[in-house]
């Protein structure tokens, strides 16, 4: 199979969930884009958004969209993950589809959900764990009194100042 094939299947794959589910396709040739837009059905060509960019510009739109999935179809992958801050899940090259996320990976029915990737993750035994922040401080910390003490001076919250204050030395 070729990665053209590999492309229309996998957008097809994510707009048949429903007529509002939409696919975004970044891709730096005119092309490859043409030919996808070909093949689609009308009503899948309503619910893909092509963009002609290169590869950074895209990576912004990603960070920018949060998408629930991610497919990097690009056979070097690697420089690109650090870059990306905003997305559900990531699916790496040709051989990794979507779907294998929904029946066989594991983590697409939990993931974050309309651009909400930008400040959550997915699901996990995490979210199921109940935990607490431990903070311990000394005597020897006069410089984080310091700052509290001025954090809360800008905030005007002076018992919150006193409180730090009467712990310097």
């Amino acid at each position: 199979k070729t990665p053209d094939e590999f492309l229309f299947s996998d957008v097809m794959a994510q707009v048949e969930h429903d007529k509002n589910a939409k696919a975004f396709v970044f891709c730096s040739s005119k092309n490859k884009i043409e030919k996808l837009q070909k093949v689609l059905s009308p009503q899948a060509r309503k619910q893909v958004v092509c963009h002609v960019s290169a590869i950074d510009k895209a990576i912004e739109k990603i960070n920018e969209i949060a998408p629930e999935h991610l497919e990097l179809l690009i056979k070097n992958y690697k420089p690109y993950l650090n870059k990306i801050f905003n997305a559900g899940a990531i699916f790496l090259g040709y051989q990794t589809p979507t779907s294998s996320g929904d029946y066989w990976a594991g983590p697409s029915h939990v993931l974050p959900t309309n651009a909400n990737a930008k400040f959550a993750s997915g699901l996990s035994v995490m979210t199921f764990l109940k935990r607490s922040s431990i903070v311990c401080m000394n005597a020897k910390d006069s410089k984080a009194y310091k700052d509290i003490s001025n954090f809360a001076q800008s905030e005007g919250l002076l018992w919150h100042k006193k409180s730090a204050d009467i712990r310097i030395k």
